[in-house]
């Protein structure tokens, strides 16, 4: 799944009917998001290089006034 320079950025993945696409990688960790109909980020998530699971989610939350 890495592109010609060993990177796994800007890869696109389907999880739980949403697609992702790869940010940034470190070591041991990929962070990946999805987008809204606004083209803002509606959910992160955190997957485990070692294992290629999702360790966490972060979903974005709106204020209410």
């Amino acid at each position: 799944m890495k592109n010609k320079t060993g990177s796994l950025i800007g890869q696109i993945f389907r999880h739980k009917g949403k697609i992702y696409q790869i940010l940034s990688e470190s070591e041991t960790m990929l962070r990946a998001h999805s987008y809204d109909e606004s083209c803002g980020v509606d959910t992160t998530v955190f997957i485990s290089k070692a294992t290629e699971k999702i360790v966490a989610t972060k979903s974005k939350q709106k204020k209410r006034s």
